[in-house]
């Protein structure tokens, strides 16, 4: 699994591309955008706060972002707050290439869990694929996996827990960091009064999510008391985990399997992680809702959006597989 394409790494660079080519929004816009991205902030006047920079002049870029389809704003509890989001045109890009790489994946359930997380949870602070030390099969010595593990706290706010240091290591927090700062320093050049310029030029469509997040659907959970104080791993399970089917008939196959699946979700739960287990009925933009706890933080889901509409079709195209195969 260590060769899997990452799919929001590439709807991600695609995004950011077509940010940079837009020629109606000034460089300090373009990093106002990374900075409501990075720091996802719970209001425009915590944006302002953190990048030193005055609560209109803020408005007014974010204002400008909306026009163009790069950003939406939402009022919650009297508060403004605003997030970043993709425009439909982007998004029809980002469907096109998910069906392109879609072909390419050897395990296409795993592949769509992971792609629906994205589009829903706000948290990037997971590991794919994930080895802990500890996860290992104590009749065999096997190193077991876990398709997803979000092994931290994240408060929807761009904020992480030190929790992952075993998991994920210094240099990943030293990364985001890093990413936080120079966010910062783009948006920083607003100041002087780029971003506070009237908006001119085509009036874009209206903000669609980032791989699926955006102006419409349902709302995100991004309180503090609701972040993740342990770990949440996710895991795919095909009806071969359920039982033999006409793919994978050996009785004896599947009580080893079921043996394994009984003892990592043991064992994970030893280790402070839930394991959650999620099965190809569960594979839609609002199906894999009953699966996400309260404890990882979301964001708006666009299901209207061209991005979440082609997520539905491979999703519903691999559910009439599945139903075949058992």
């Amino acid at each position: 699994m260590a060769d899997e394409v990452s799919a929001v790494d590439w709807m991600t660079d695609l995004a950011e591309r077509d940010l940079s080519l837009d020629k109606a929004l000034s460089p300090a816009e373009k990093g106002l955008y990374i900075a409501i991205k990075t720091l996802r902030p719970k209001s425009i006047a915590v944006l302002a706060h953190h990048l030193s920079i005055s609560a209109s002049s803020v408005s007014r870029g974010c204002a400008i972002l909306v026009k163009r389809g790069w950003a939406k704003i939402e009022l919650v509890s009297r508060e403004k707050r605003v997030w970043a989001v993709v425009p439909e045109f982007v998004q029809v890009k980002q469907a096109a290439l998910l069906s392109e790489i879609y072909h390419m994946q050897p395990y296409k359930g795993e592949f769509l869990l992971k792609v629906l997380l994205d589009a829903h949870v706000l948290s990037r602070n997971y590991v794919d694929n994930a080895r802990p030390k500890w996860l290992v099969n104590p009749t065999t010595g096997e190193q077991m996996e876990i398709d997803r593990l979000y092994p931290t706290e994240d408060d929807g706010e761009g904020n992480h827990g030190q929790g992952a240091s075993s998991v994920l290591g210094q240099a990943g927090r030293n990364a985001q960091s890093q990413a936080g700062r120079n966010a910062q320093s783009q948006a920083e050049t607003s100041a002087h009064g780029q971003v506070g310029r009237s908006a001119h030029g085509q009036v874009g469509r209206s903000g669609h999510g980032q791989v699926g997040r955006g102006a419409h659907g349902r709302a995100g959970r991004t309180d503090q008391d609701r972040a993740s104080k342990d770990g949440n791993g996710f895991e795919f399970h095909g009806p071969q985990h359920f039982g033999p089917t006409k793919t994978y008939p050996d009785v004896e196959e599947f009580k080893k399997t079921q043996a394994r699946d009984l003892m990592k979700k043991a064992i994970c739960a030893d280790h402070g992680v839930k394991l959650i287990v999620v099965t190809y009925k569960d594979l839609s933009p609002t199906g894999i809702l009953r699966r996400i706890p309260n404890t990882l933080p979301t964001g708006p889901a666009d299901f209207e959006g061209s991005f979440m509409k082609k997520v539905a079709e491979l999703c519903n195209n691999y559910r009439n597989n599945a139903k075949n195969l058992r």
